[in-house]
């Protein structure tokens, strides 16, 4: 009963007046889906953050971004357990990639997303995305240091290919938010200053 009330003050202090937002939408996905996306898991490393799993309020404010932009290729970076790519590849049949370091993450995603998504165990920061087709990069904070994003950014922004594309960024820390700064803001949700998301034209 205790751990239970933690979590709830712990959503109401993170996501403040989203809050019943983002209840709403996690119960009518568990009880559809069920829970094995939403896992949790302590890292202990100085390169790699939480993988705090994206809500499903968040990742359908992405869909109706994807849809309205007729987006067809997309790539999740630091894809977690692969909720990203449950909701936008398994349910909603989108062209998505996902990169994960972790062995056991990965492994858990690829079973459970039973070859419906591309999912590849990989460094984010040294995969080559110059000859990539890529339109749309996901990242739901996978990084601990500030340089570490800046690199990242940096490989993006030199895909071979010039066309408009788009980063979504979530979850991530107002140090973070800055190295995007020289990006074109198109859309944000602030809930809190780590809760929150960003979509930036690149």
């Amino acid at each position: 009963m205790m751990n239970y009330i933690k979590f709830l003050i712990s959503l109401i202090y993170n996501y403040k007046i989203y809050t019943l937002h983002i209840l709403i939408f996690e119960i009518i996905y568990i009880l559809k889906y069920g829970t094995k996306f939403n896992t949790f898991k302590i890292f202990n490393t100085s390169t790699s953050s939480q993988p705090l799993p994206c809500t499903y309020y968040i990742l359908l404010k992405i869909k109706k971004f994807l849809l309205k932009k007729k987006t067809k290729y997309i790539c999740d970076l630091g894809s977690g357990y692969g909720k990203v790519l449950f909701y936008l590849g398994y349910i909603n049949n989108y062209k998505i990639s996902g990169y994960e370091l972790d062995k056991n993450l990965f492994h858990f995603a690829k079973i459970n997303l039973k070859k419906k998504c591309k999912i590849l165990n990989k460094n984010i920061l040294k995969v080559n995305f110059f000859y990539q087709k890529y339109e749309c990069f996901i990242i739901n904070d996978p990084l601990k240091k500030t340089k570490d994003y800046k690199t990242l950014i940096y490989n993006i922004t030199k895909i071979k290919k010039k066309f408009k594309r788009y980063l979504i960024i979530i979850n991530i820390g107002p140090k973070k938010v800055k190295v995007m700064k020289k990006f074109k803001l198109v859309d944000k949700i602030i809930m809190s200053n780590f809760r929150n998301f960003f979509i930036f034209e690149i």
